[in-house]
């Protein structure tokens, strides 16, 4: 109420009109006629105070593309001032829908008689199927396609349809989040819940609680797909036989083992065997530990970056590490690797390792002559 008494300037500063509207959205009923009919200063606006909307110059609003960018910019408040004739508009329909539920009641009927707009619309509102003909709902192929974009279309699905194995294993291929919304008889069947495994690992965690539970069943789940872990009951993700065949299927579900697991070599050297991404995941105290870290270096060198500085400043430990692995020589702590004799030592062990001595200590004079009877002055 007090901006019709501000200083002229300032009605006419973009800047300072934005902060005002932010702060309350009938600021753009004061500004100039100019700012007013700026699409790109509205929409700045809009994005500020959605219900800046109300306040927006009807003439703008006529542009069916200012009105689409009004509406995602200004959110649901936009929806009660959209001119009728603009839901014809198969964009706005759209825009509107991602927006509000309540769109629905907007949209045209024309709209719900066409399968590609109704696919694209349930990506944001499944309830849409509401609006269709029944027999759509009996429809494998479209169900699918719907299925494909937003599995909670499943509770819209018609009873004959769910009472079709073969159509709910299908489902389950095509999303395997169905399983969530699925009947307690489906989601406690094994082979039902085992064919969504292979590709959702996840979806283990919206199978009955009773096949959750059950260790046996649990193995075979982690064995198709080791993200399954995920969810597991944490008991189950304390069990080092499941955790095992887990982290052997995918080595990265590391990280959802328990904790005590995630400090055990044997299964950290499992999980990190094809990958050193699982290392993040594994507990401080294995890196103190010097026969796990010499193990993992060698599989891994990096892995020595992160063991406790006391192992990467001890010289005898980085030394029996670049036995094992010359790239080690790269994670040494930098005290080691500033350090001439014990490079040279190096060298004399493996002359591949004047690859991973540090560019600094490959140009001093002195390293180079002492480097000279263990590698070629080509090399240097």
């Amino acid at each position: 109420a007090a901006l019709p008494f501000v200083a002229a300037e300032l009605l006419e500063n973009p800047q300072f009109l934005l902060r005002a509207i932010e702060r309350n959205g009938q600021t753009l009923a004061f500004v100039s006629t100019d700012l007013a009919m700026d699409a790109t200063f509205v929409l700045m606006a809009l994005r500020c105070n959605g219900q800046a909307l109300c306040h927006v110059n009807r003439q703008l609003m006529k542009d069916k593309g200012f009105a689409l960018q009004a509406l995602q910019a200004a959110g649901p408040k936009a929806l009660a001032q959209m001119p009728e004739d603009f839901w014809q508009e198969r964009d706005v329909a759209l825009a509107g829908l991602r927006i509000d539920e309540a769109s629905i009641e907007k949209v045209p009927k024309k709209f719900w008689t066409e399968r590609e707009f109704v696919l694209a619309a349930v990506r944001f509102q499944p309830s849409v199927l509401n609006m269709i003909e029944p027999e759509w709902l009996n429809d494998r192929r479209f169900i699918l396609a719907a299925l494909q974009r937003n599995s909670t279309c499943i509770r819209f699905v018609s009873e004959e349809l769910l009472k079709d194995r073969a159509f709910v294993l299908e489902a389950l291929l095509t999303h395997g989040s169905v399983l969530k919304h699925l009947p307690h008889e489906m989601r406690s069947d094994p082979s039902l819940v085992l064919a969504a495994i292979p590709h959702s690992g996840f979806v283990l965690g919206f199978a009955a609680e009773e096949l959750r539970q059950r260790k046996s069943f649990v193995l075979q789940a982690v064995k198709l797909n080791g993200y399954a872990l995920i969810g597991t009951p944490d008991e189950l993700r304390a069990d080092r036989e499941v955790v095992l065949a887990a982290v052997r299927r995918q080595g990265q579900c590391l990280e959802f083992a328990s904790p005590k697991l995630r400090g055990d070599p044997e299964v950290v050297l499992a999980a990190i065997k094809s990958s050193p991404e699982p290392l993040v995941h594994v507990e401080d105290s294995l890196w103190s530990q010097p026969s796990f870290v010499l193990d993992a270096c060698e599989l891994h060198a990096c892995a020595l970056q992160h063991a406790v500085d006391a192992l990467r400043q001890n010289r005898a430990f980085v030394r029996a590490a670049f036995e094992r692995n010359a790239e080690c020589l790269c994670y040494a702590h930098p005290d080691l690797q500033s350090e001439r004799g014990f490079l040279i030592e190096c060298l004399a062990l493996n002359p591949n390792a004047l690859h991973f001595v540090p560019a600094t200590m490959r140009m001093d004079v002195a390293f180079q002559a002492a480097a000279k009877s263990h590698v070629t002055e080509t090399a240097l």
